[in-house]
């Protein structure tokens, strides 16, 4: 965390896992350099009502930092639909991936996605504010059309840059940022990188919130939001793995 600090010039880290009590140490350490700590419990295949008590768990904690005075913002889950059971069909997530492979049945299904996600995401921040003081978010998947009045900060895992995407990334990119500003709040992508392939770009340069809407901002793959200042050189993502270890992941260059 000092490293991330000091030699990276980072005000902020996404902690991210599945272990409550883990989050915690790693939180506690990132608060202690004076980042600014993003909690962000990102589990799998639990049902929606274990997945609440995950994230009262996680509140109480967040709160407890919060109150020795780090600067904490908790997400409400990330990417829900397809880690959690209940959204799409299946009870494991390669059953609900290999969704992905019937976009005819898909499209079907994702029209469904976003009552679902709403309910529950209303729900979550019911538990969380009754807990957590400070600012709110999701990291949400562009499919998912998810209501913000209940957050503080409007989030998006869909930073990815790839060869499909490369065309429209940056006009997709902005369209979030003014459906941000349309509603009054500020942005982050909380989830970007690109794969290291030979031949595609191999660095991006994103957006996340300031006090004025936008500051330039750097983010390893499934890693930490890095609010930095215009970066003077391209920034690689890290590598990317879920599991119930939390992961923090830096610009690598």
């Amino acid at each position: 965390m000092g490293v991330i600090r000091e030699h990276l010039h980072c005000n902020a880290v996404r902690v991210t896992g599945g272990d409550p009590d883990r989050l915690e140490v790693a939180a506690r350490h990132a608060a202690e350099v004076g980042l600014e700590v993003w909690c962000s419990p990102f589990t799998c295949d639990l049902t929606t009502d274990e997945l609440l008590d995950v994230l009262a768990d996680c509140a109480e904690r967040a709160e407890r930092l919060r109150r020795q005075g780090a600067e904490v913002v908790v997400l409400t889950g990330a990417e829900l639909s397809l880690f959690t059971v209940g959204f799409l069909p299946g009870d494991r997530l390669n059953d609900r991936l290999g969704l992905l492979t019937a976009p005819d049945r898909l499209r079907e299904l994702l029209a469904q996605v976003p009552a679902r996600i709403n309910d529950f995401l209303a729900k979550a921040a019911d538990v969380v504010g009754a807990r957590f003081g400070g600012k709110l978010s999701y990291a949400s998947l562009p499919f998912e059309g998810v209501d913000w009045s209940a957050f503080d900060v409007i989030s998006t895992d869909a930073g990815y840059r790839s060869i499909e995407l490369a065309g429209r990334f940056r006009d997709d990119i902005r369209a979030f940022v003014a459906q941000a500003t349309a509603q009054g709040k500020p942005a982050a992508i909380t989830e970007f990188g690109v794969r290291p392939t030979a031949g595609l770009p191999t660095w991006v340069a994103v957006a996340t919130r300031s006090s004025n809407g936008m500051t330039t901002a750097g983010r390893g793959a499934c890693g930490a939001v890095t609010p930095v200042t215009r970066p003077s050189r391209p920034r690689m993502c890290g590598s990317c793995w879920r599991s119930s270890t939390p992961r923090v992941s830096t610009p690598r260059s």
